[in-house]
């Protein structure tokens, strides 16, 4: 804690020695709260003689320049209700805003119990304007440290308006400055070159170590800066009635030492009003899933009258389980000034429920004060991590413990393979902390199965972030050593090997298509296709036929393949492999077969036909007719048979559906005018490749003149 330069303001010394008056007043507890930059004041006055002590309230009130007679009247105001409510506050409670005392708010408990919040603060009133305002508030409960003190507006009431941010001053019973940022006190003089501040005499070291805010002063002044304006500056100033014991005569406490005889009996702490009670961050406790098995606890009052020390002890008693979990105990000594008494307690199980109570005396007093409070410590969530198993379809998990007491824990489970719906119960009060799933061939292939642990302790649960875990497809089989064997004619199949199969549980599928792709005969998976089998279960091998003009057409096959898990349908990545390309080749066409001669008319005398024009004398000749046999969608694309003249010689090459040239003069003899074919054969053409020659007609064809 920082303990800024404390100065000692001399010119109020003369305040302290009428301390006197104040000897019937007891000192009140006080509550506080670091987090909030608060000072919290609970009053408790205990009239400890017939004196009675009536502590009045200085009000300083400064007006400059002002033209307006209703804004003098609203100051005047203003002052009243400000004094009022201060002296009236059963507590004061400061906040800081941007390093400044921006906010007091004055509670006092009422019938109920209620607590009655005063906050005065100024708010934003648009156009730059501030107004300075007091909200109110009724909360359920006695007034304490943990009494909500809203933002909001309620029960609002302007005390004045256009004025320049407040800032609100506190001031100890000693004349200390009382800050809150840090709960520190500093006086108003001192040494200049030290630093150090020394209690005067005439301030008794109760009043020197209060930290409480005695004197609340708020300077007020106008936001409106025109001169011809009016000014609203003022000073408000309020006491409390808080004081502490005083000294009746020098070196003797008006409260008796404990145990005088004939004297009022010893003092008993003052009321405990709150305690707190919080997990510990202290390290010398166990922790259970990053949380502390231990207790860190705050509490306000409990002083004694006389500088007497209280002690005593803060207790924690386990009521859930209401058996075998030992109480947990801590010696308290010295709970004197203004600040919490604060401890730890380790050892408070995880998933407990207790009670802190706080039981204090006045030296070796018996009169006990006591203070209790529920309290449960809170399971913490475990942290759940799974690992692949032995095989695919094995988890292995693992997770945290969460208290020093048994816990049970429960396992769900879902996938998204669609077998195991969200939140399937997967196995219920076992204490390990470790659990192996196991699930069917293949069914986890593609899928992420996600897990939860809910832990129980003494019937309070807990959970878990889900963990969850993916298994990949192992690598698809990849098609390869493609080959093309033909069985007959054109007839012939495609067939592959895969050099590895898919995981067991599922099942390798595969999908075929044929392209057929000219002239550049090469293979583009996206035009030509020609054929699509469809995804089956039949591997390695395509049968195919070419027919009619597809006959030596080049063609490949695009494989596709992957692996199928039948019980939920996921599948693998899809290999893609092409084949090389294949040629079914072009069947030898079937022998021609004789039609029939035709006769021609007034061909030249030669052996072809194709001989050129003007020759003479022309005669009649014959045409051959052969009948040919290419596929579908080709074309005749060369024909020969050898002409035999009667006498045994060649005459030469002819071809079909042409003349021959042989002359039929009359007077010949039968014999003279027959001719002979021998050897007639063709060829078939399509767009991309023509056949062999037929196969020939092994027999002569013999032409008897008509």
């Amino acid at each position: 804690m920082r303990k800024p330069t404390e100065v000692f303001h001399h010119m109020q010394t003369s305040r302290f020695l009428t301390r006197t008056r104040e000897l019937m007043s007891q000192r009140a507890g006080v509550a506080t709260s670091v987090s909030e930059l608060i000072v919290s004041i609970t009053v408790k006055t205990v009239i400890i003689s017939a004196l009675v002590g009536i502590v009045g309230a200085t009000i300083g009130f400064s007006v400059m320049a002002q033209e307006n007679t209703h804004h003098s009247v609203s100051q005047q105001a203003g002052t009243i209700r400000f004094t009022e409510d201060v002296k009236s506050a059963d507590m004061v409670i400061g906040k800081s805003i941007g390093g400044k005392a921006r906010q007091a708010a004055l509670l006092t408990n009422v019938s109920g119990p209620k607590c009655r919040v005063k906050v005065w603060r100024d708010v934003d009133a648009g156009n730059g304007k501030s107004d300075l305002v007091v909200d109110n508030f009724s909360q359920p409960g006695a007034c304490s440290a943990s009494t909500p003190i809203p933002d909001t507006a309620s029960g609002r009431a302007i005390i004045l308006d256009d004025v320049a941010p407040n800032v609100f001053s506190y001031t100890s019973v000693a004349n200390r400055i009382v800050t809150f940022d840090d709960l520190s006190v500093a006086a108003l003089g001192g040494d200049a070159k030290t630093g150090n501040v020394v209690r005067p005499v005439s301030i008794s070291q109760e009043d020197w170590d209060d930290k409480r805010p005695q004197t609340v002063t708020l300077n007020v002044s106008s936001n409106n800066k025109e001169l011809t304006k009016y000014t609203k500056n003022a000073k408000f100033v309020g006491q409390t009635k808080f004081v502490n014991y005083a000294q009746a005569a020098p070196n003797q406490k008006y409260v008796p030492p404990a145990g005088t005889p004939g004297l009022p009996p010893d003092p008993t702490p003052v009321q405990i009003p709150a305690i707190t009670v919080t997990r510990t961050s202290s390290t010398s406790s166990t922790a259970y899933g990053g949380l502390r098995e231990g207790i860190d606890f705050a509490f306000t009052g409990g002083q004694c009258a006389g500088g007497i020390n209280s002690v005593g002890t803060v207790k924690w008693t386990a009521t859930s389980p209401s058996t075998g979990v030992a109480s947990k105990s801590v010696a308290i000594d010295a709970v004197l000034g203004a600040a919490a008494s604060t401890g730890t307690i380790n050892g408070v199980p995880n998933g407990t429920t207790g009670t802190v109570t706080v039981s204090l005396t006045c030296g070796t007093n018996k009169d006990v004060t006591k203070a209790s409070t529920t309290y449960v410590q809170t399971l913490p969530a475990t942290v759940l991590t799974v690992k692949a198993g032995a095989t695919p379809e094995k988890h292995v998990l693992t997770w945290t413990d969460v208290s020093s007491l048994v816990a049970t824990y429960d396992l769900v489970w879902s996938s998204d393979n669609g077998l195991i719906a969200s939140g399937t119960p997967l196995v219920s009060d076992i204490t390990a902390q470790t659990y192996t799933t196991s699930q069917p061939s293949g069914t986890t292939y593609g899928a992420t199965t996600n897990y939860r642990v809910v832990p129980t302790v003494n019937g309070r649960g807990a959970g878990s972030d889900t963990a969850s875990i993916s298994n990949a497809w192992p690598a698809t089989p990849t098609p390869g050593t493609f080959k093309w064997t033909v069985v007959s004619g054109t007839k012939g199949s495609a067939d592959w090997a895969y050099a590895t199969s898919c995981p067991a549980g599922t099942t390798l599928y595969n999908k075929m298509y044929k392209s057929l792709h000219w002239p550049s005969k090469s293979y583009d998976a996206t035009s030509g296709v020609w054929d699509d089998t469809g995804w089956v279960t039949t591997t390695a091998r395509a049968n195919y036929t070419p027919t009619g003009q597809y006959q030596d057409y080049p063609f490949r096959y695009s494989v596709q393949a992957m692996c199928k898990s039948a019980s939920t349908g996921n599948t693998s990545a899809v290999k893609t492999v092409q084949s090389p390309q294949f040629d079914a080749g072009y069947l030898q066409p079937a022998a021609p077969t004789w039609a029939g001669p035709a006769t021609m008319k007034q061909t030249c005398r030669n052996y072809y036909i194709n001989w050129p024009s003007g020759c003479s004398p022309k005669v009649d000749g014959i045409i051959l007719k052969y009948t040919t046999y290419c596929p579908a969608g080709s074309d005749l694309y060369d024909t020969y048979a050898l002409s035999i003249k009667p006498s045994g010689e060649n005459t030469g090459m002819v071809q079909f559906n042409n003349g021959d040239g042989w002359e039929w003069q009359k007077g010949y003899a039968k014999a003279d005018r027959m001719a002979e074919y021998r050897d007639a054969k063709y060829m078939c053409t399509s767009p991309w490749n023509h056949s062999a020659w037929s196969k020939t007609t092994t027999h002569f064809i013999e032409v008897i003149d008509p």
